[in-house]
């Protein structure tokens, strides 16, 4: 038996940042927007578009969040895309989608792990408990400091600059301006993102590889 569960209190918006790792294969990471009551956008092709343009700015850096978020991937790697999912309450899907193509913003050194190394990104809130907790998964490929584990200054770039992306989008104007929240669709609920934290121990994801057509198969049909 299948029970349906009503999402009372899903979020806004669901925010995919999608890129490619070397020219293969792809990655994704996303995270959730609630915007205000009265001020949701309900065009997520704008959305898509005001996380590209906040991508683009520097926040608090020297450099641009985009190039921060990748700070830690080769240069064969990078971000192709941002996808704004647009939720409403009491529905289990999207209502619409949307999407932006964005500035590429390229790793800095040539790759020295397998694409499946990534770093983790931990959303925490002020409750406790893995429902009360999100994660993102950012591309690392550069060689490690030692140890196996990444540089403390590209661990300071990749934090800062989701910090900066996600202050943006709570502080500044704009189609996609709201709070960053952890969703549990387990226990319908939202809470607000009040610290990121990254550390230098390397993770795994799952990645996927590029769409392509299989030129040969073969199949054994001699077992009876």
């Amino acid at each position: 038996m299948v029970i349906s569960v009503t999402w009372v209190n899903v979020p806004t918006y669901r925010i995919v940042i999608e890129g490619h790792l070397g020219g293969s294969e792809m990655f994704a990471t996303s995270f959730w927007i609630q915007q205000a009551t009265g001020s949701v956008s309900t065009d997520p092709n704008a959305v898509a578009s005001d996380i590209v343009a906040r991508l683009a700015t520097n926040g608090t850096g020297a450099t641009t969040i985009g190039s921060r978020l990748m700070a830690a991937a080769s240069n064969g790697d990078g971000i192709d895309r941002v996808r704004a999912y647009r939720y409403v309450s009491g529905s289990n899907t999207a209502l619409s989608a949307g999407v932006a193509s964005s500035a590429a913003y390229v790793g800095p050194a040539v790759r020295a792990l397998p694409n499946q190394c990534c770093l983790v990104a931990t959303l925490q809130t002020a409750n406790a408990g893995r429902s009360y907790r999100g994660r993102m998964y950012l591309p690392a490929g550069i060689a490690t400091a030692g140890s196996g584990l990444m540089a403390s200054a590209t661990i300071d770039s990749v934090a800062n600059g989701l910090g900066d992306l996600f202050g943006s989008i709570q502080n500044n104007a704009g189609a996609a301006q709201g709070h960053v929240v952890v969703w549990s669709p387990t226990k319908d609920a939202t809470t607000f993102v009040k610290v990121v934290r990254v550390d230098n121990k390397l993770d795994t994801q799952r990645r996927r590889n590029a769409k392509v057509v299989a030129s040969y198969s073969k199949s054994y049909a001699g077992l009876g």
